[in-house]
């Protein structure tokens, strides 16, 4: 509980620096600012402080993409601090034969009992680990993670289709060889309707 709420403390104070200084997407830049500054002030390992930097760069960054500029600093949540898995970053948590492990501000705790739904157990032996959010709920602590497994191709061949929308046709569908075309003549009446009327 105490590594969730003082994760959060610092996603939020790292937020708010990487606003000011507008919008630091990127997480090498965020990280010389703010790293030595986070890890003092919140009392975080290097693992969990860069896995904060990197959280908020990720939220600004896709906000960005969408270009969705916020007016004042993303908040993030109280009850919940993400855990990366792989990466530069280092793992956050890991499933062992002995238990979860859970990286904290405190360290590493090993070998935590846990359980899940009766499938984890082949999630375990033959998916990919991916991302997790540690969660405390009602006094209860969650891990909630996600697992990556590779699908078969399908056996039936793709078809791409292309859709055009326009004023004059309000779709033109298109799968390379065919095109078929949907006119707008009542939706351009509609659409003029509510123009007028507005």
């Amino acid at each position: 509980a105490r590594t969730v709420q003082v994760w959060n403390d610092a996603c939020n104070w790292i937020s708010r620096i990487a606003f000011d200084n507008g919008w630091i997407t990127n997480p090498i830049r965020l990280q010389r600012s703010v790293y030595a500054e986070a890890r003092s002030m919140f009392g975080l390992s290097s693992q969990v402080t860069i896995s904060a930097i990197r959280t908020v760069t990720s939220k600004y960054a896709g906000l960005k993409k969408l270009k969705r500029m916020p007016k004042r600093p993303v908040r993030f949540r109280d009850d919940c601090a993400v855990q990366l898995q792989g990466g530069t970053c280092g793992r956050d948590f890991s499933f062992t034969r002995h238990g979860l492990s859970v990286v904290t501000i405190d360290g590493r705790i090993k070998s935590i009992p846990f359980h899940g739904e009766p499938r984890l157990a082949e999630y375990l032996s033959s998916w990919k680990l991916g991302g997790g959010r540690l969660c405390i709920r009602k006094g209860n602590a969650y891990l909630l993670c996600s697992f990556k497994h590779p699908m078969p191709e399908p056996g039936i061949p793709s078809i791409v289709v292309g859709v055009d929308r326009g004023i004059r046709y309000i779709a033109v569908v298109t799968n390379g060889t065919k095109q078929l075309f949907f006119g707008c003549g009542h939706v351009s009446h509609v659409r003029d309707r509510y123009l007028s009327t507005r």
